[in-house]
């Protein structure tokens, strides 16, 4: 199985997994997490894997005060993630029911280049497709 870091995707899942299992465990009440929240998430390259990402989260769901799982709750090195390129991200939209394919394709474009530091080549390979294709696609959604 691939390195969390390697599946953007999957911090997103994992997350609304781990929060529901330390709201029961914890009896708390948070039902959202923030959009800011999910994007700092998935910039940070999670060295420890799943475990890392449990321990983060159930820090979190005990330190929260309200229904909202917000960004001041998750650890200062995992902020720093978000730092570099937050103009960039915060213009992005989440991936959600009911987005056009189009966007999705973006957002999951830019999703993999994040996970790749840029690195073309390789979200290109972790995307399935060509070289050609990806910058086809980059122009596309004016990601180049």
């Amino acid at each position: 199985m691939p390195p969390l870091r390697a599946r953007p995707g999957g911090v997103t899942l994992l997350t609304n997994h781990f929060v529901i299992v330390f709201n029961t465990l914890y009896q708390k009440n948070v039902r959202v997490v923030s959009p800011e929240t999910y994007r700092c998430l998935r910039r940070y390259p999670w060295p420890g894997n799943i475990r890392e990402l449990k321990n983060v989260i159930q820090r979190a769901v005990l330190m929260a005060n309200n229904d909202e799982l917000t960004l001041d709750l998750i650890p200062e090195r995992i902020r720093q993630a978000l730092d570099f390129s937050t103009a960039e991200i915060s213009t992005q939209p989440l991936i959600r029911p009911g987005m056009t394919l189009e966007a999705v394709e973006k957002e999951y474009i830019a999703m993999t280049l994040a996970g790749t530091q840029g690195n073309k080549k390789e979200a290109a390979v972790r995307l399935g497709i060509s070289r050609r294709a990806l910058y086809n696609k980059l122009t596309k959604h004016g990601l180049l």
